[in-house]
């Protein structure tokens, strides 16, 4: 049976296999996936395109609204940021130049919430198999709750068809 991703809430999850972070309970989340194309021409059509040739995908990315506000959340979705427990916490933002986004990157689930809470079931679900967070964040405070947006980015799974993402069960046949 096809699943129709259409206006549902959704759960995020990041590193769902160790640390299990769940980033926003029936949020905001916004997907921007695009491909980039080569255009074709030849003398007889001047300079329209007579064909575009896939150079495969130019952007996947997730931007997640966080209300979570916890040092040990904020600071694992600041990729170049450190935290420190002692005392009420701590957390530094520094540029770490050179620092691999890479080699932060942990496997992003949205699950699609169903009578209040996420589905268990993975044909429900979106996966990034490798997503790392931007460090691009927009916070806002006020009279309502405050939260922030968190982007990831989806890096090529190598292990797996280079896919950056896929919709629903990985084991369906």
């Amino acid at each position: 049976m096809a699943t129709t991703y259409v206006a549902q809430p959704y759960a995020a999850v990041w590193d769902p296999d160790s640390a299990n972070l769940t980033l926003v309970q029936n949020g905001k989340i916004t997907i921007d996936l695009e491909w980039e194309y080569i255009e074709v021409k030849d003398n007889d059509h001047g300079t329209m395109p007579v064909d575009m040739i896939s150079n495969g995908v130019k952007v996947c990315k997730v931007t997640v609204t966080v209300t979570d506000h916890a040092f040990a959340t904020l600071s694992a979705l600041l990729p170049l940021a450190t935290y420190t427990s002692g005392g009420n916490g701590r957390i530094e933002v520094r540029p770490a130049l050179g620092t691999s986004l890479l080699g932060k990157a942990k496997e992003l689930v949205l699950k699609r919430f169903e009578s209040g809470s996420a589905s268990s079931d993975p044909a429900d679900w979106i996966t990034f198999p490798k997503a790392a967070p931007t460090g691009k964040f927009t916070v806002s405070y006020g009279a309502e709750q405050s939260t922030y947006n968190v982007e990831f980015i989806g890096f090529p799974d190598t292990s797996n068809n280079n896919r950056p993402l896929y919709f629903g069960d990985e084991a369906a046949s």
